[in-house]
């Protein structure tokens, strides 16, 4: 009998343990969004932003590129120490959360290779031509397809996971 009694408790606090590692829902997708909102406004910047324009001025007059190298390279170490918290998310996210999050993983992914395809871009040597930079062009257009499927992927995961949850933005 005492031996009945040690395994249900034991039993029983192993699953507290495991249940006190999971986090809340809404921690769960205050956390989601925060990561989320980082590589969005990136990405914006990146895509359409001021970064985007200088980017794309230079490009076309075929001007050096090399001094984008550093500021792209820091957006990557950015990205990831992004992907770092969310691989921690992962670990202790609510069981229904799978879909949401491998999503959010799916688009850090893609906007990453576009951050890899203009570093090598950015690494072009000065008056690079056009069969240099034809095949950077072509990934590009790949990766913002690509991009742009996971951007809506996760839209709809977020917003089925927010109604799941009954989340409020504020």
């Amino acid at each position: 009998m005492p031996h009945k009694i040690a395994t249900i408790i034991s039993t029983c606090l192993l699953m507290l343990m495991l249940v006190g590692c999971q986090m809340s829902h809404f921690d769960y997708m205050s956390q989601h969004l925060r990561i989320w909102q980082q590589v969005s406004l990136m990405a914006d910047d990146l895509l359409g932003g001021q970064m985007s324009e200088s980017f794309n001025h230079a490009l076309q007059a075929r001007h050096d590129l090399s001094s984008f190298t550093k500021n792209l390279q820091q957006e990557q170490q950015v990205i990831s120490q992004l992907r770092a918290q969310l691989n921690s998310l992962t670990e202790k996210m609510p069981t229904n959360a799978h879909n949401v999050q491998y999503k959010l993983l799916a688009y850090v992914d893609a906007y990453e290779k576009i951050l890899q395809i203009y570093i090598k871009a950015s690494q072009l040597p000065d008056h690079y031509t056009d069969a240099q930079l034809a095949p950077l062009l072509s990934q590009l257009e790949k990766a913002l397809n690509q991009y742009d499927q996971a951007t809506l992927a996760l839209l709809d995961a977020q917003q089925e996971y927010k109604e799941l949850i009954h989340y409020q933005d504020k």
